[in-house]
């Protein structure tokens, strides 16, 4: 099924938050029920109605946040690292590059802004350097 049959097909959405989600964290905020706070753990996230999300979709869909199918959600889910929530409560969803995509790709609609996720990046592969004398270029008359 295409992205677009998925939306248009789902009734319950997880509102992510970008506000609340920073390189710092390693997942992403998702609203509590009755738009009360901001959770890591799906379990302690809100499903939102498809009415409720169309009806307040500058709300729920700004581009600051972004409603998406609960079953997208569900499937980026992972089991968390141990110590970081109460209880190692689980599933979460990681805040990288590529879960990011998959959720801006299955927002219900398109946002007032443009949805800009904050995310740490993987280390970089560091080069291998020439080795260098202790004197840095001063030539073999230095040594």
């Amino acid at each position: 099924m295409k992205a677009d049959e998925i939306v248009a097909n789902a009734t319950e959405f997880y509102v992510a938050n970008l506000s609340h989600t920073n390189k710092e964290n390693r997942y992403i905020s998702f609203w509590r029920p009755d738009d009360k706070g901001y959770a890591w753990p799906l379990p302690w996230a809100g499903r939102y109605a498809r009415a409720r999300i169309l009806a307040e979709l500058d709300y729920y869909n700004s581009g600051e946040n972004i409603a998406v199918p609960c079953e997208i959600v569900e499937q980026l889910a992972v089991t968390p690292a141990p110590g970081l929530i109460d209880g190692n409560v689980g599933p979460v969803v990681p805040s990288n590059a590529e879960c990011w995509d998959v959720l801006i790709a299955y927002k219900i609609a398109e946002t007032k802004y443009e949805p800009k996720p904050v995310f740490r990046k993987a280390p970089r592969k560091r080069k291998p350097q020439a080795r260098r004398h202790p004197c840095y270029g001063l030539g073999d008359s230095a040594r």
